[in-house]
Formats: C-alpha cells, sequence, structure tokens
C-alpha cells in the first residue's frame, strides 16, 4: 500500500469518528422530537421550535459529512472518479452502503432545504420529512462502518 492512500485511509478513519458523533448527536435530536406533536405548526411552543431546530441542523449536518466525505473518501481510496453527487449516491448503492440513491437524493434534497428554508408555512412539512429521513440516515451510517471496517481496517 502506497503512502497516499495510508494518509487517506487515515482521513477516512478520522472522518468515520466525525460521523460517529454527528449521528449520536442526531439520534439525541431525533429522540428529543418524538414526542412533539405535529398536528399544526401553530401549536408548536418555542421549546418545540428549538428542538426541530436542533434536529434539522443535525440532519443537515450529518448528511453533508455522509455524503460530502465519508463517501467521497471511499471513492478516492477505490480508485474511483470523483463524479456528481448522483454518480456517488449511485456507487454507494451498488455497495449496499445505502438502501436507496433516490432516498439519499431526498436526503440531499432536504439538506438543501433546511439550508435555505425561510417559510414559517413550510415548516411543518419540513420538520415531518426530516423526522421520516433521520431513520434512513443513520442506518447508512451503520452500514457505511460495517463497509469501512470489511475493506479499509
Amino acid at each position: 500500500m502506497n503512502l497516499d492512500r495510508k494518509k487517506l485511509i487515515a482521513l477516512l478513519e478520522k472522518e468515520t469518528e466525525s460521523m460517529k458523533a454527528a449521528a449520536r448527536q442526531l439520534g439525541r435530536a431525533y429522540k428529543a422530537v418524538s414526542s412533539v406533536s405535529r398536528n399544526s405548526i401553530t401549536d408548536f411552543t418555542d421549546s418545540d421550535f428549538d428542538r426541530f431546530e436542533l434536529l434539522t441542523s443535525r440532519f443537515a449536518r450529518l448528511s453533508d459529512i455522509f455524503i460530502q466525505k465519508i463517501l467521497r473518501l471511499v471513492n478516492t481510496v477505490e480508485l474511483e472518479p470523483e463524479g456528481t453527487i448522483v454518480d456517488i449516491l449511485n456507487r454507494a448503492e451498488k455497495k449496499s452502503v445505502i438502501a436507496s440513491a433516490d432516498a439519499f437524493t431526498k436526503i440531499r434534497l432536504l439538506r438543501n432545504e433546511i439550508a435555505h428554508e425561510y417559510s414559517h408555512e413550510n415548516l411543518l412539512s419540513l420538520f415531518t420529512q426530516v423526522q421520516k429521513m433521520t431513520p434512513v440516515l443513520l442506518e447508512a451510517v451503520e452500514k457505511a462502518q460495517q463497509y469501512i471496517r470489511q475493506y479499509f481496517a
């Protein structure tokens, strides 16, 4: 194994630790919103908004770490061409790191919506979608860790 590949694997291991920490934090935020009633955004308390804001920001952060760092590094170590996000997601699906490239396209679009959401009317829908997709993201983190241990440890 050449030195550059060793450095890339060391970086992948470091980023995997960041991913695991971010996943733990997202899991905590996910549990915190499980008791919030989502009938109407007008029924939310300030505390409810805080919990959902925490969930969405942690969701966006973990999705960035997962897609932009982990999946890209896996491709780099495996000498795959960089490609687009769609290419990266399709490769991850073929490797069974993620269950569905389509689901992760939705996660990526949600992340973008979180970053640019200014409309109060759309918040309930955004919160509901993030809550629905959080288990998908957390499951993929587990699969990615297994893949990394299997092929790079």
